[in-house]
């Protein structure tokens, strides 16, 4: 355990925030807003964490998939603005699909493991 003086806002060993201030100014934020989403991701505890992920993410991929398929009839093929869609749009399905299915992944077999742990 990393000692903490009164001007640390964040954890030094998993950056978690340790106060208010942690999250108030645009920097700050950001970082505590991904802690915030990495301990959603890594090991959710609740379903409610699950379907919140869900809520979030399945339009991003529904949208990266919908702008998937309209890239083909904006332009013609090898043109680099078509290219360049594509590839924002594979990246955000990709990302958002992956965010999905780690978390649900990480939820049920947390939840098979606190079964056996209790038992």
């Amino acid at each position: 355990m990393a000692p903490y003086g009164p001007l640390m806002d964040f954890c030094a060993g998993c950056g978690a925030p340790l106060t208010s201030f942690a999250s108030t100014q645009p920097f700050e934020r950001t970082l505590a807003e991904g802690y915030a989403y990495r301990q959603a991701v890594e090991s959710p505890r609740k379903l409610i964490v699950v379907a919140g992920i869900w809520l979030i993410f399945v339009p991003m991929a529904i949208a990266g998939a919908g702008l998937l398929t309209n890239v083909r009839w904006q332009s013609f093929p090898g043109s680099p603005e078509s290219a360049f869609a594509a590839c924002g749009s594979l990246a955000r399905l990709a990302v958002s699909g992956i965010i999905i299915a780690r978390t649900t992944w990480a939820y049920y077999s947390g939840k098979s493991r606190r079964r056996e742990s209790a038992a």
